[in-house]
């Protein structure tokens, strides 16, 4: 069974010490992964694993964390990485009002700018939302959009009222390993409810890994155990639960 992991960071200095040896692993049992950018200095980072590795793609963007950094400069670079023939998104954008290490203005200005850019170059994008659900959903009824599904929400944490939304928008849903943790009922809830071919697995590498693992590094091997878990949630057969979230990325992504 081939894997696909849409949100990985292996650019993290948490992977220094055996990046390669896990590439190589990687290499022999997925398809596609999808290393995301956060800041600027990330973006150099994951076009050069995706031009040394067949199975990587990557996206550029700034994460709401760095939304103060944002520049022109930086504003050219993503256009720039953007135009690479292995970048399939922009991301990951959007807004965090839990740590608010930028200021919320600015976040907010910050995402709308890097919408209208996917939008230009017409790349899916990858939104990362915390505390900030029913705001994000505000700011995107203010865009017009695409007909066909144009992005995904990474590792979603609202609940089904948010998905109806989202999935009425024309977005995916981001499934990582937070799925597996005992108290999580509402995720759980979430991935009964939205349609199967609308469902991405990811890892969120190195962070939040699956509940056995909890308290060590994530890696995308570990995304079986989400694919193992929607499977269990949509009384479905394993291998063909991971066929449809091949197609699901082929088809979002592009690739």
């Amino acid at each position: 069974m081939k894997l696909v992991d849409t949100h990985v960071h292996l650019c993290s200095n948490r992977f220094d010490n055996d990046r390669s040896e896990l590439l190589s692993i990687m290499s022999k049992r997925f398809e596609i992964v999808l290393e995301v950018s956060y800041s600027d200095k990330s973006m150099e980072c994951a076009r050069k694993l995706a031009d040394s590795h067949s199975f990587m793609y990557f996206s550029v963007g700034i994460h709401p964390h760095d939304a103060k950094t944002f520049d022109s400069s930086i504003k050219r670079r993503i256009q720039h990485f953007a135009s690479h023939t292995k970048c399939v998104a922009v991301g990951e954008v959007g807004l965090d009002f839990y740590r608010d290490l930028s200021p919320r203005d600015v976040q907010e200005r910050v995402f709308l700018e890097q919408l209208s850019m996917a939008l230009d170059c017409r790349k899916p994008i990858i939104l990362h939302v915390r505390n900030a659900y029913d705001r994000i959903l505000e700011l995107l009824k203010t865009v017009d959009m695409p007909g066909e599904p144009w992005g995904v929400v990474h590792s979603f944490s609202g609940e089904v009222i948010h998905a109806r939304k989202f999935l009425d928008m024309g977005f995916y849903i981001g499934v990582g390993c937070p799925v597996t943790y005992p108290k999580n009922h509402t995720l759980r809830e979430v991935v009964r409810y939205v349609p199967l071919d609308r469902l991405l697995p990811e890892t969120d590498s190195p962070y939040l890994p699956p509940q056995r693992f909890r308290g060590r590094r994530n890696d995308p091997t570990k995304v079986l155990y989400v694919i193992e878990e929607m499977s269990r949630l949509k009384s479905m057969n394993v291998d063909e639960v991971a066929e449809k979230l091949r197609e699901n990325v082929r088809r979002l992504f592009g690739v």
